[in-house]
C-alpha cells in the first residue's frame, strides 16, 4: 500500500524483550500509579530512559524483541498522486523544494524510478501497463502525491486541482524543472513503483545496495556513478529506485552475465560502492535494512571507534551472552 512507502513506520513502544540471560525486560510505557486505568503506551513519557531506543535497530544483539506496539498512519481520506519527468537530474532537488514551499505537509511521497527499473517492472510484472507516452521511458521518473487526512469539504479546491494548479506553475516558470507531467489514478500510479523490486530481481544478476545521503546528494551520486560504473565494473548496470524526499536510494547493480559475478566479484563491487558512498559522497552504507552479516566487516570499518567501545559496552551491559549475528564492538 502507498503509505508504507511514503511514511514508513516506527515503533511507539517496545513492549518486551529477551535479553540472553533469559530475564525479560519490560519497557511498556505503563503508569503502575493509576491501576484501575488500562494498560496503554502513553505517546509522551519522558520519566526515565528510553530503553526501547537502546534495543530496537540492535539486531537482537542487545536483546530479542517479543512483543511491540507500532505507531500507525491513518490512511488519508483524498490522494492525488503524478508522474513528474524533471528536465534532469540536477533539476529534481529544486521541484523538490517548490513542491514543498507550495504544499508543505500536504506532500506526502517523493519517490525516484530510474528508466532501467521502470524498464525492468514493465518487462517482468505482467499486470503493469506502460502509461508513457508512445510507450517511451524517460531517463529518471518521479511519483509524487498529496494527500489530506479529511473528506472533501463544500466549497474546498478539489485535490487533484490543487496539484495540477501547482504542476502549471512550475511547468510555465522560468526555471524549467519539467519536461512533462501527469495526474493519474494513485492504484495505478503505485503499482508500477511497487513493481519494481521484482521486476529488477528478473533482469540478471543483481547485487543491491540501501544508500542514503544528504537530499542534495543522492541524484549527484547516482549521476556520478553512471559514468564511473563502467570504466571499474564492464557489463553490470544501475537499475536504482528509492525515497528521494527522504535522501534514501535502492542502488539496484545488475549483471546480464550471471557468471561473471562470483563471490570475489560480488566483494570487489560492493567494497567499491560503499567506498564512494562514505568515502565520498559522506553517505550512509545501510539506510533503512540495519547491520547484518553482509554488513559487518563495513560496520567495522566505517563506525568511529569511539562509537564502537561504547556498543560494546551496552552490549556488556545489556546482554553479554551471545545473542544475535551482529558484533557491534
Amino acid at each position: 500500500m502507498p503509505g508504507l512507502s511514503q511514511v514508513g513506520f516506527s515503533f511507539r513502544s517496545t513492549l518486551a524483550l529477551i535479553r540472553a540471560s533469559g530475564a525479560v525486560i519490560q519497557t511498556l510505557d505503563r503508569q503502575p500509579y493509576r491501576p484501575r486505568r488500562p494498560e496503554r503506551p502513553s505517546r509522551k513519557n519522558n520519566t526515565g530512559v528510553d530503553w526501547k531506543q537502546l534495543f530496537v535497530g540492535t539486531s537482537g544483539a542487545f536483546g530479542i524483541v517479543t512483543e511491540c506496539e507500532l505507531n500507525l498512519e491513518r490512511l488519508p481520506k483524498q490522494v492525488a498522486t503524478t508522474y513528474l519527468v524533471p528536465s534532469g537530474s540536477v533539476a529534481v532537488m529544486p521541484l523538490l523544494r517548490t513542491i514543498e514551499e507550495r504544499l508543505g505537509s500536504c506532500l506526502s511521497a517523493f519517490e525516484g524510478m530510474s528508466k532501467n527499473a521502470i524498464g525492468a517492472a514493465l518487462a517482468h510484472v505482467a499486470p503493469l501497463r506502460n502509461p508513457f507516452q508512445n510507450g517511451q521511458i524517460p531517463d529518471y521518473v518521479i511519483l509524487a502525491e498529496i494527500s489530506r487526512s479529511w473528506a472533501p469539504r463544500d466549497g474546498e479546491q478539489p485535490i487533484d486541482a490543487v496539484l495540477e494548479s501547482v504542476l502549471a506553475d512550475i511547468l510555465q516558470g522560468d526555471d524549467a524543472l519539467l519536461a512533462d507531467a501527469f495526474v493519474g489514478p494513485a492504484h495505478e500510479m503505485w503499482a508500477l513503483r511497487h513493481a519494481l523490486s521484482e521486476g529488477v530481481k528478473h533482469a540478471g544478476r543483481l547485487v543491491a545496495f540501501d544508500l542514503s545521503f544528504r537530499r542534495a546528494d543522492v541524484l549527484a551520486f547516482c549521476e556520478w556513478m553512471k559514468a564511473e560504473l563502467p570504466r571499474q565494473f564492464a557489463g553490470v548496470d544501475i537499475f536504482d529506485f528509492g525515497h528521494i524526499g527522504e535522501g534514501g536510494v535502492h542502488f539496484n547493480l545488475v549483471a546480464c552475465d550471471a557468471s561473471q559475478v562470483d563471490a570475489a566479484f560480488e566483494q570487489r563491487l560492493r567494497d567499491w560502492v560503499y567506498s564512494v558512498a562514505v568515502d565520498r559522497f559522506g553517505g550512509s552504507f545501510s539506510a533503512e535494512h540495519g547491520v547484518g552479516r553482509k554488513n559487518q566487516a563495513y560496520y567495522d570499518r566505517y563506525t568511529p571507534q569511539k562509537s564502537k567501545d561504547l556498543a560494546a559496552g551496552l552490549k556488556r551491559l545489556t546482554s553479554p551472552g551471545s545473542l544475535g549475528s551482529v558484533c557491534f564492538g
